[in-house]
């Protein structure tokens, strides 16, 4: 499977924020490899989203059902902004994007990274 192009490593500035403290204390090696395994948590996370979009458009709400994910804060974070903002899903409607019945569907920049 290919790496997404458009997922630069500051993208996960909020995985690396919840660590930075301790990160702080790690060998410069230590680090490398800590933040190679945060990237890969990373996208491992968002292709699981993606295959979970390729069935069609769906509410936050159900891909949080799907992936056991309780926190709508957390999710919208961690997968929803850094996806749409890298352009792999798009909502529905886009009128009204604070809707509780807004959902999100794969843009064609995200059927490749599937593919």
């Amino acid at each position: 499977m290919r790496h997404p192009r458009d997922f630069a490593p500051d993208r996960c500035y909020h995985l690396i924020s919840r660590i930075a403290n301790r990160a702080f204390y790690l060998g410069e090696d230590e680090r490398t490899r800590f933040v190679a395994r945060m990237w890969r948590v990373a996208y491992f996370s968002c292709v699981e989203v993606l295959a979970i979009l390729a069935d069609g458009p769906r509410r936050p709400s159900e891909m949080r059902g799907m992936l056991g994910i309780a926190s709508a804060n957390y999710f919208t974070a961690r997968y929803i902004t850094p996806m749409k903002e890298s352009g792999l899903i798009a909502p529905v409607n886009a009128a009204s994007l604070h809707s509780p019945w807004q959902a999100y569907r794969l843009t064609p920049k995200g059927r490749k990274v599937l593919s």
